[in-house]
């Protein structure tokens, strides 16, 4: 239970930031021990304001829940790690995964958070999302972090509802 309230967010479920940071200091030194690719995803409601400020808090967090586990059934078990990043922003790691493989799941969530709706006759959801890949990007998982949220907000910049590898 105390690992549990130590490794996951109560909301999502997923895992909390500290476990991130964590796993992602982690999985970049496997991937430059083993000359890998490693692919970071940092992905964001669209207007999730908008949900808060129209339809009330709760709405909001059943927004949050819903993307969160639209994320968790597309990933791979046991390999890829979701967790939240903070407020509506969550991130993948996604292991021995490049560009190119990075991509294809972010457009499958995308395309999926886009088709499943909780409330379609009420409101869209949708999401940006932002890609960054070791060794192509940066050799740090931090720096990864902050490329991928670059581009992230360069899908934002761009019209929302789509994917930018950085």
């Amino acid at each position: 239970k105390l690992y549990e309230m130590a490794s996951f967010d109560p909301l999502t479920k997923l895992y909390n930031r500290r476990f991130l940071e964590n796993s992602l200091v982690n999985e970049v030194k496997r991937a430059r021990r083993f000359e890998r690719p490693l692919s970071v995803m940092m992905i964001d409601i669209d207007h999730f304001k908008k949900f808060n400020d129209l339809y009330g808090h709760q709405v909001g967090d059943e927004v949050l829940k819903h993307v969160a586990d639209q994320i968790k059934e597309n990933i791979r078990k046991d390999i890829d790690i979701a967790a939240r990043y903070g407020g509506e922003e969550l991130v993948v790691i996604m292991p021995e995964t490049n560009s190119i493989g990075a991509t294809i799941l972010a457009e499958r969530i995308r395309s999926i958070i886009e088709k499943n709706n909780l409330a379609r006759d009420l409101f869209e959801i949708t999401v940006s999302i932002g890609i960054a890949t070791f060794p192509a990007h940066e050799a740090s998982g931090s720096k990864l972090i902050e490329l991928a949220d670059r581009a992230l907000y360069q899908s934002k910049e761009t019209g929302r509802n789509r994917v930018t590898v950085i």
